[in-house]
């Protein structure tokens, strides 16, 4: 941990203007000299620190202000030792391939000591006397601290100082692994820890640089710091070189690749320009790719990342709907690791932070009437279609009722009999009633498809309210 000691400064003074002038003033005339500020004194507790100086000022106003002033800048020097912590003094990167990988080699050596920058710490007590036949102003100045405060700046010290380590190495891995857009905001919260070195910031600064030069890099910005489910995955994209930039997603269930797409195959992007995605012509198409919902998750969903200079051969993916899906895992495997391998190809992978959304899938009771009539055997299939779509009972959940009437109707437009029904469910939660859904169907009157029709219905019923409940309708 590296303190910036010109800010240190500049904090000390601003502190010592305020809380200075008024012991200078309270000790004018002071003849005794305090127990603290005589020689070979030693506090019991080893918490008392001593600033003093010594000031040939004969004649010059605001002399004994002046004189505290610096025996207080002293005695704050004092204190800021005692909590001395070892700082990063050096740094260094370097590329290589390690284990059939093209990395970088980044460390950072610790061997110096240095002040850090206190709070909360102010002059307990001051003294002044004329020395050396009054020529000079002799001035002491204590700190004293308690116990407690030793204890807390010890304990935030210490909280900081692996705070910080834990941002450098971050800050290297990052490095190493060529993810420079990452590596620029790990810097930027290094940067504002308060006891962080601006010399340290300044060279880690320089050695980005220096490492962006030579290495292709994709800036990326996501249209949302948190995604939940159906939300359209959006971002801002900007190559420091000329490159091919290939995305995916893989979500557990499926590797997508949405970057080139179907409808949308150039993904050449010029050096510094923004591009958004999904582009304009990809949002017309429907090549867009939307958060699985939250029951069909297996894993955190990841976004690769692939730049190159030089146009990739996506042998491994086949045409789904909107998009491209990997149908070759090793294939995909191979892609990347190729890429790694190569100083003109990026790799980095960014993983969806999902909001922290509670789904009420709970259901306490729930009842079926088909014609005014229930019928256990429709009740037990409604039953097993809930719980196949994630719903579970207990008593605290909604309860739920579906009411649904059929009969046989004849259609002089089709001159034939048809089935026609009507689903209606509502929820009642917490006393608190609301309507659902409603459902209405109609099919060629079969008197043996009857009990087909009403399966089909609740089927169909039990997958909407699965979507009412995402959609936080269980909820109050």
């Amino acid at each position: 941990m590296l303190i910036n000691k010109q800010y240190f400064s500049r904090a000390l003074s601003i502190v010592l203007v305020l809380v200075i002038s008024p012991f200078a003033l309270a000790n004018t005339g002071k003849t005794e000299k305090p127990e603290w500020a005589k020689s070979n004194y030693r506090a019991a507790s080893g918490l008392d620190f001593i600033g003093l100086s010594q000031l040939w000022v004969p004649g010059l106003a605001q002399a004994e202000s002046k004189s505290i002033s610096e025996a207080c800048t002293n005695g704050l020097g004092k204190v800021s030792e005692f909590f001395s912590v070892e700082i990063a003094s050096s740094s260094s990167s370097s590329q290589v391939v390690v284990d059939d990988e093209f990395q970088g080699q980044f460390s950072v050596k610790t061997d110096k000591l240095s002040r850090i920058n206190l709070t909360g710490i102010s002059v307990s007590a001051s003294y002044s006397e004329l020395v050396q036949g009054g020529d000079y102003i002799q001035s002491y100045c204590l700190y004293r601290l308690t116990r407690k405060q030793v204890n807390d700046i010890k304990i935030q010290l210490e909280k900081e100082q692996t705070e910080i380590l834990a941002l450098v190495s971050e800050f290297g891995r990052l490095l190493n692994t060529q993810n420079l857009s990452q590596a620029r905001i790990t810097l930027a919260l290094l940067r504002a820890k308060q006891n962080v070195s601006n010399a340290l910031v300044q060279e880690l600064s320089v050695l980005l640089d220096d490492v962006a030069k030579g290495l292709l890099s994709v800036d990326v910005l996501f249209g949302q710091n948190s995604f939940s489910s159906n939300d359209l995955l959006t971002m801002q994209l900007k190559a420091n070189q000329n490159s091919y930039v290939y995305l995916f997603v893989d979500d557990g269930r499926y590797t997508s690749m949405v970057l080139p797409s179907p409808g949308y195959g150039f993904n050449l992007f010029k050096k510094e320009q923004i591009v958004q995605y999904p582009t304009q012509q990809q949002r017309q198409k429907g090549n867009v790719f939307k958060l699985p919902k939250t029951n069909q998750l297996v894993k955190t969903p990841e976004v690769y990342l692939v730049a190159s200079t030089s146009r990739l051969l996506t042998a491994f993916t086949q045409t789904a709907f909107n998009r491209f899906v990997v149908n070759d895992k090793t294939g995909f495997r191979d892609f990347i690791a190729s890429c790694r391998l190569n100083k003109n190809c990026v790799v980095t992978t960014y993983p969806l932070t999902l909001e922290k959304t509670t789904i009420r899938l709970e259901i306490n009771d729930y009842q079926l009437v088909i014609n005014n009539q229930d019928i256990k055997a429709f009740k037990a299939s409604f039953k097993a279609n809930l719980i196949e779509q994630g719903f579970t009972f207990k008593n605290e959940g909604a309860d739920i009722k579906v009411f649904i009437k059929h009969k046989k109707v004849f259609s002089k437009k089709l001159d034939t009999d048809m089935f026609v029904a009507e689903l209606r469910a509502h929820a009642v939660i917490q006393g608190d009633k609301r309507s659902l859904l409603k459902m209405r169907v109609s099919h060629l009157y079969d008197a043996n498809r009857i009990d087909f029709y009403l399966e089909s219905m609740l089927e169909s019923a039990s997958r909407k309210l699965l979507i009412k409940a995402e959609n936080g309708e269980f909820s109050l």
